[in-house]
């Protein structure tokens, strides 16, 4: 890993975000089963998730060149009480809070790096598995919800992705312990007589 990746990953905190890991690109691991969600219409009527279903395979494929991601995580208040309105929806428009962020995430990536950089920033806007782009960027873990989860903010938190022409090395977000941590602590719960807390801490496994 060179100076680079750290540098990239102040600036994303910088920024705003709360999380932030790098990853390279690649296939997809969870692309057949959201093929399966898909062909059992469980889209119902976002037709535009099948649009683009086979460049959604392989992250690679949705701007080409790309070698890298950079994904973060923004908590969208995820303490806040419950209410009629979602958590997420309060306040402005999360598109524009995180296009901005991101904004300033790639300017400050151009300036680390020194030359010119192709990029391309995401949120929500593109035929990316994000959640499952996020995971492998260390952000967390599939719970059984199949949401991703972060052991402090829970899935209360938005995805965004800078993907990039850059070739940096895989750099986790460092955050989330490994998932064969977690599993070693929930069996010792276990075997504590403490299976409510064991049970709670197992719902972020896949």
């Amino acid at each position: 890993m060179s100076a680079l990746e750290p540098r990239i990953k102040a600036h994303a905190y910088a920024a705003g975000f709360d999380l932030c890991g790098i990853t390279t690109l690649g296939p997809a691991p969870t692309a057949a089963h959201f093929d399966q969600w898909l062909a059992r219409g469980f889209a119902g009527e976002m037709y535009y998730l099948k649009r683009w279903a086979d460049r959604r395979r392989d992250t690679r494929l949705p701007a080409r060149g790309m070698r890298s991601a950079v994904v973060v995580a923004l908590d969208y208040g995820g303490k806040q009480p419950a209410g009629p309105i979602a958590r997420y929806a309060r306040g402005r428009d999360y598109h524009l809070v995180m296009r901005d962020a991101l904004r300033e995430l790639r300017r400050a990536i151009a300036r680390e790096s020194g030359r010119t950089v192709k990029m391309r920033a995401y949120a929500d806007t593109a035929p990316i598995l994000e959640r499952d782009l996020a995971r492998r960027a260390g952000l967390g873990w599939f719970g059984k919800n199949a949401m991703l989860i972060h052991p402090k903010l829970g899935s209360f938190f938005l995805i965004g992705t800078v993907l990039t022409d850059l070739a940096l090395a895989k750099y986790p977000d460092g955050s989330t312990p490994p998932v064969t941590s977690v599993v070693r602590t929930a069996t010792f719960l276990f075997a504590a007589g403490q299976e409510t807390t064991a049970r709670l801490l197992a719902t972020g496994l896949k």
